[in-house]
């Protein structure tokens, strides 16, 4: 694997959410119009190791600056933390899941 794509919106250009509690004439749906940003990632043409490799060694070494010379961590606790309590929730509303 040597490429990446991906497909992102941001905040700030997102609409305002407001909450519809009565339901929608014609059994319609729910909609928003959202920016999808779309990016790419190439292996360095240089690069003689694989995509695996090379985000091991970009992420192993993130952390070793980060615990030797204090330098910030890319992907933040913060966003870890986040990211796993979404996952928790999707399986606690999924119902099938037992933890």
């Amino acid at each position: 694997m040597t490429h990446l794509e991906w497909k992102y919106y941001k905040d700030s250009e997102a609409p305002v959410q407001k909450l519809i509690i009565d339901p929608l004439p014609n059994c319609g749906y729910c909609s928003e119009q959202l920016v999808l940003h779309e990016e790419k990632w190439d292996t360095p043409a240089d690069a003689a190791i694989s995509l695996f490799d090379y985000m091991a060694v970009r992420f192993y070494g993130n952390l070793y600056d980060a615990l030797v010379s204090g330098t910030p961590l890319v992907v933040t606790l913060d966003q870890v933390r986040q990211q796993v309590a979404v996952i928790e929730e999707a399986h606690r509303q999924n119902g099938s899941y037992k933890s």
